[in-house]
């Protein structure tokens, strides 16, 4: 069942994503769907509905990848020049940052919580009821590895959104339906399984059953760190993004950008 609260309601604490930034650039969750920033209304500007959103965002944010063409979230960032080889202030994050909505969109590159990030962003300026998911994905019940995708609600239905597409929708009704009382969506082949939804307003946490012993920080902490903690391998591993790509080749005739 979904356990669902209210954003504001939340101490601050539970929904720190401090550790998927840079070291002490303290930003909460809801933080990272940074809607009103002008690079953001620039960057949707030319979209009249909800599908040129998603479909934005697919055909101008690259997959970032290495010339040996393996995925990579590093990041570094330098400040304050010192001497000719260093600066004052020097940052990096090896493995998996963490995007605001407005980077995405000034970048034009980003992974799958970075696209996913900003398609909300873009809904948020079309009032749509939208979530985005962090969950994992499975083939035949096999772990391929913990992912991230927007659901919308959408042409009478709501549809799950796979933000890593290498070619656009063409049409909503190529975008799945989905029952959001649950939190197993089948799409083909493949299984997406969200362990948390959230948008500027609300986060939802799945669990087998509600304890009333519990704090609310204390469910959400649990659940936000248990996936913010996933390595590296856990998230970009080849088969995963092997099955998604054929998966939805044999399901739409188009692949995702990492293949």
């Amino acid at each position: 069942m979904w356990i669902k609260y209210k954003m504001h309601e939340l101490d601050p604490k539970a929904i720190d994503v401090t550790m998927k930034r840079f070291k002490g650039q303290k930003v909460l969750l809801y933080e990272l769907i940074d809607c009103n920033r002008y690079i953001i209304v620039d960057f949707f500007k030319e979209c009249e509905n909800e599908l040129d959103v998603i479909n934005k965002v697919i055909k101008e944010i690259k997959y970032p990848l290495t010339s040996d063409k393996k995925p990579t979230d590093f990041h570094y960032f330098q400040a304050f020049k010192k001497w000719w080889w260093t600066c004052h202030k020097s940052f990096r994050n090896n493995y998996d940052y963490w995007q605001f909505a407005s980077e995405t969109a000034w970048l034009r590159m980003g992974d799958c919580e970075d696209s996913s990030i900003l398609t909300g962003a873009g809904l948020e300026w079309f009032a749509k009821d939208y979530f985005i998911a962090l969950g994992r994905v499975l083939r035949y019940g096999r772990l391929l590895g913990y992912h991230a995708w927007v659901i919308v609600n959408m042409y009478g239905a709501w549809r799950l959104v796979e933000t890593t597409l290498d070619t656009p929708y063409s049409s909503p009704l190529e975008i799945p339906p989905i029952d959001i009382e649950k939190n197993k969506w089948q799409v083909g082949k493949l299984t997406y399984e969200a362990l948390i939804l959230f948008n500027r307003r609300e986060l939802w946490v799945w669990s087998m059953k509600k304890s009333n012993s519990e704090k609310p920080e204390d469910v959400v902490r649990k659940a936000l760190v248990d996936y913010m903690k996933r390595s590296h391998k856990e998230k970009e591993s080849k088969i995963k993004y092997h099955e998604m790509h054929k998966s939805y080749m044999e399901l739409l005739g188009k692949g995702i950008k990492v293949k």
